[in-house]
């Protein structure tokens, strides 16, 4: 009698039945309260699910594809998600692979917290912080800088992300929509209109200082001078500056009205500059005062602070103040430099003809005129440094 035996041993080296989740997902036409459908994000063992707080957290049926023999919870059946749910996929072989789903209500914040124009982060545009006034769908910002479209702004913001939408395309000028998108994807809109106090101020040949507003070209206020303006006006710190035959005007920006103003036996020449706390003023001769003058003036009351005189000559340009020197050009004579804080002469150049004004660099004045085509000098010293010399033809020269 034979008797054999046989036995079924399992491979040790047969691999584990293929399980796993492919694909996790919410269908809106399964679940109420959802717009759209949504994708759960799967990494390694945990499943990733945000949904929008219109959908009911405690009844949701999840849509799943997944690789195996069986899955439990089942696919489509309604679960309670209020805390971490586990799903177990089978494998044909009876081993098992567990995934831990999380499903998250998403944030539907989406304000603006705060817009505002910094001073730091826009040098030479704003002295100030402008300040944003934020109301249900709008956001006012009065600035003082006269051009906006150069401004930055500083926003803080709840929500994912924040966008801008400038239908004119004039930055800052006109109206802004910004819309700030939460993380369950809901939108708001806030339509930013910028102010600015500040005004372009242009001298008329009747007589006329105007303000405009730079941003429409309307007309904010004029003031009646005394003769046609010829010079550029000077603002600093609410207050236009500008002379006007034997007078000098301070007014105020934002209303035109009259702060001071001084009058004078010599003309004012062209323009004035402010530099530090001190107003510096040109005065051409007339047929009162044959000597031509340089001065400093109080910018808070029109008085004179120091008076230099030198020669009869004629002004058709404008001072330049650098470096606590205050260097003028004269048309015929050459260049003449005073100290900028008690108005001593500290020297001159002569240069022959000058017709526009010097440009000042790392210590170095640059000048065109009649003797040179260009001239480079020392401001301490007055000394030349370098010049090209003229071609004996002024349209030649710079």
């Amino acid at each position: 009698l034979c008797i054999a035996f046989f036995s079924c041993k399992k491979d040790k080296n047969t691999p584990p039945s293929p399980k796993a989740i492919s694909a996790f997902g919410l269908k809106a036409s399964l679940n109420s309260g959802l717009t759209r459908d949504i994708t759960g994000e799967i990494k390694d063992d945990t499943i990733r699910i945000g949904i929008p707080s219109t959908a009911n957290k405690s009844a949701l049926k999840p849509s799943i594809t997944f690789t195996g023999k069986i899955i439990s919870p089942g696919n489509e059946v309604m679960q309670d998600f209020t805390n971490p749910v586990a799903y177990v996929v089978t494998g044909e072989d009876g081993s098992t692979k567990k995934y831990i789903v999380v499903i998250r209500v998403l944030s539907s914040n989406k304000e603006i917290l705060d817009l505002s124009f910094l001073a730091a982060e826009n040098p030479g545009e704003l002295k100030t912080d402008a300040i944003g006034v934020i109301g249900k769908d709008s956001i006012i910002v009065t600035v003082d800088g006269l051009n906006p479209t150069r401004l930055v702004p500083s926003i803080r913001h709840n929500g994912q992300q924040i966008s801008a939408l400038n239908p004119q395309g004039n930055l800052f000028v006109d109206p802004i929509v910004y819309t700030v998108t939460a993380e369950d994807g809901t939108t708001r809109n806030y339509t930013l209109i910028v102010h600015t106090t500040a005004s372009l101020f242009v001298g008329g040949m009747d007589g006329f200082l105007y303000a405009f507003d730079p941003g429409n070209g309307n007309l904010r206020w004029k003031y009646k001078l005394s003769y046609g303006v010829k010079a550029n006006p000077t603002y600093a710190n609410g207050t236009v500056f500008i002379g006007n035959s034997h007078y000098l005007y301070a007014l105020d920006g934002k209303t035109g009205q009259l702060k001071w103003r001084t009058a004078f036996q010599s003309s004012v020449a062209l323009s004035i500059q402010l530099e530090g706390n001190l107003l510096y003023v040109a005065m051409d001769r007339t047929g009162y005062t044959p000597e031509c003058y340089m001065m400093a003036i109080d910018p808070a009351t029109g008085n004179t602070v120091w008076k230099s005189s030198f020669g009869s000559e004629t002004l058709i340009t404008s001072p330049t103040v650098s470096e606590g020197r205050v260097v003028v050009p004269s048309f015929y004579g050459g260049l003449y430099c005073f100290d900028a804080l008690n108005g001593n002469r500290l020297w001159t150049f002569p240069t022959g003809v000058i017709r526009d004004n010097p440009s000042v660099k790392d210590g170095v004045l640059y000048i065109g005129s009649e003797y040179y085509r260009l001239l480079a000098i020392d401001m301490k010293t007055g000394l030349k440094k370098w010049a090209q010399p003229s071609y004996n033809d002024n349209n030649n020269n710079f």
